[in-house]
């Protein structure tokens, strides 16, 4: 089936670089690792390995490579005196990059989408580098260890409340997750977030605070959502497709798009029933569906049965 309402011109670009990044250190890892969607179930191993799936935890990225600006007070003085009142340092450049414009016959702008996905207690951020050379991405931020530039570190992070750890986190440098963090006016794309190297950040065109959380952070939350109302497992899986789709589609009032989001859903959907109708068999296409749709990644932390979480 052909992707309801988008065309080539319309159609959201993924910074692929950021995505192959985050993906190259995530599989770097020994031992837990995140499951990231959509893979391709071909291989029958693959198939039981989605079967063993029985709890997921959604993660949505939207990519975002920044434009660097070296004199702040000169090319962009409004902002910077905004961001000197807030106590933020920007004497050696800060970073910024405007929301994505409203694609022609998108019910919602992706800014919007993903306000609903986090209000829907799903965490969803914009993902971007804190270093100008966008060539470093191809070497984890920084040479790690020489020779293999790419391999993650291993660290302990400690969590609030918490005084001791099972989990680790791999070692994500140079990126910052901003959190949507609220509704902005029309045109979307007029606004943006700016932020400096100390990961001060700030929502324009009227400044205003926001907020970050390092990468690592963000990976490590993942398994403390377990339980909670965000966490999917195979009695209310439905539920949450449902509500994913509908958010794309625009609304209960938009019928004719609810449709066209829900029959390609499912044509996406393959495999025996089998597998299909596993968790993972119903998440895979539910990610594709996004990304296809609004440009959104979505990663899932999961959980098989007698085992403690992959992430």
């Amino acid at each position: 089936m052909k992707q309801p309402w988008i065309n080539p011109s319309d159609a959201p670009v993924i910074e692929q670089s950021l995505h192959d990044y985050i993906v190259s250190v995530i599989r770097a890892q020994k031992g837990p690792r995140v499951e990231i969607v959509p893979i391709s179930p071909g291989a029958e191993a693959t198939r039981g390995w989605d079967a063993a799936v029985v709890e997921a935890v959604p993660l949505f990225f939207q990519y975002k490579l920044p434009d660097f600006t070296s004199r702040p007070a000169q090319f962009h003085p409004r902002a910077y005196r905004a961001r000197k009142e807030f106590g933020f340092n920007d004497e050696s450049g800060f970073f910024h990059f405007s929301l994505r414009k409203k694609a022609t016959k998108v019910p919602k702008s992706q800014h919007e989408l993903m306000l609903e996905m986090e209000e829907n207690g799903y965490p969803t951020y914009y993902v971007s580098t804190v270093f100008i050379d966008q060539s470093r991405l191809r070497f984890g931020g920084e040479l790690h260890d020489s020779g293999r530039p790419w391999i993650s570190r291993e660290h302990y992070i400690r969590h609030e409340g918490e005084t001791a750890l099972d989990y680790m986190a791999p070692w994500f440098k140079g990126l910052i997750c901003i959190p949507p963090f609220k509704a902005v006016s029309a045109p979307v794309e007029r606004h943006k977030f700016i932020y400096n190297d100390n990961l001060e950040v700030s929502l324009h065109s009227e400044p205003t605070q926001a907020r970050a959380v390092p990468l690592t952070q963000v990976i490590f939350d993942q398994a403390f959502h377990f339980g909670t109302e965000s966490s999917i497992n195979n009695e209310n899986v439905g539920t949450h497709i449902d509500r994913v789709l509908l958010a794309i589609a625009g609304g209960a009032q938009h019928e004719k798009q609810i449709s066209s989001v829900k029959e390609f859903y499912e044509s996406l959907q393959t495999g025996s029933e089998k597998y299909r109708n596993s968790l993972m068999g119903q998440l895979r296409p539910m990610a594709q569906v996004v990304k296809a749709l609004t440009g959104i990644d979505v990663f899932f932390t999961v959980r098989l049965k007698h085992r403690r979480p992959i992430w």
